[in-house]
């Protein structure tokens, strides 16, 4: 894969239109795995191992805690058009794990329990909207569109779901798992990683398989491109972790980060790249694609 590693600076010009400014630290809080809203005027942040839940307005430069609950940091969603956040909460009932989930308004923090505590299996699939699908074993939990299309990775496979009928593909030959498939936002291309084989993208029946090499947290920016982390080690720790914007039809590469910065997972909104470093720091790029 080529990649186009660039300067950074205050706005840098990228390959193919693109422009993108310097990270910039969001001051106040730390956390990681993010979750910004459609918009982008909102963020999720949570701890390393999901314990609690807060939400941060960019534009009030304010942050609060929505939950305490342990794994209310696990792939939360917002809903009702961003007024709301959808969570989970973990207990530890006779030696067992069981998780409910719930619903928090972000007008009066009014909580809607939408599925009490049980041992029933919870999933989320992404349909290519800012809103994935969240689901408690067949059923879902979000109000979605009656003719859609949803992916999620399941271990050894990619369940791609349409019109309610669910397909098994595995579109990478010797597949040992699959980690982090979403789908784009036209609905026809699935982004994807095999651990043992790279970063990749197919169509929903698993042909035209494109590999863009190693990394890891690849997340979707528009059709043609996503963001993507890729680290090196000495065998025994990471070393270094650099955040790059990837075109998927060229496979050229932009350097949004530097090496030393330990990018991990990012979250996109039109404009606005948000991603945490292994410190727990969190940073902000703005950027424009023409």
């Amino acid at each position: 894969m080529t990649l186009c590693l660039l300067a950074l600076s205050a706005v840098t010009a990228g390959a193919a239109g693109l422009q993108y400014s310097a990270p910039e630290k969001v001051e106040g809080i730390s956390g990681y795995h993010p979750v910004l809203s459609a918009d982008g005027a909102m963020l999720l942040y949570t701890t390393d191992d999901y314990r609690g839940l807060n939400l941060y307005d960019f534009e009030k430069s304010d942050s609060r805690v929505l939950s305490e609950a342990e794994n209310a940091g696990f792939l939360p969603v917002f809903v009702d058009g961003g007024k709301a956040v959808m969570c989970r909460r973990a207990e530890t009932i006779s030696r067992l794990r069981n998780v409910a989930v719930d619903k928090i308004s972000l007008t009066d923090g009014k909580v809607e329990n939408l599925l009490p505590l049980s041992r029933q299996e919870i999933s989320v699939m992404y349909d290519g909207t800012a809103t994935p699908v969240v689901k408690a074993g067949l059923r879902s939990l979000t109000a979605r569109e009656t003719s859609t299309i949803a992916v999620r990775a399941d271990y050894d496979h990619i369940t791609v779901e349409q019109n309610g009928k669910s397909t098994a593909i595995s579109p990478v030959n010797d597949s040992h798992s699959y980690l982090w498939a979403t789908l784009s936002p036209d609905r026809t291309r699935i982004l994807f990683v095999e651990p043992f084989q790279g970063v990749f993208t197919c169509n929903l029946d698993g042909s035209e398989l494109h590999r863009y090499g190693t990394g890891d947290y690849p997340v979707w920016v528009d059709n043609e491109h996503f963001v993507v982390v890729k680290s090196s080690d000495d065998g025994y720790t990471v070393t270094a972790s650099r955040l790059y914007l990837v075109n998927a039809i060229t496979s050229s590469a932009v350097a949004l980060t530097e090496p030393e910065m330990m990018a991990t997972e990012a979250a996109v909104a039109p404009g606005r790249i948000v991603f945490a470093t292994e410190q727990g720091n969190i940073y902000q790029i703005s950027y424009s694609i023409k």
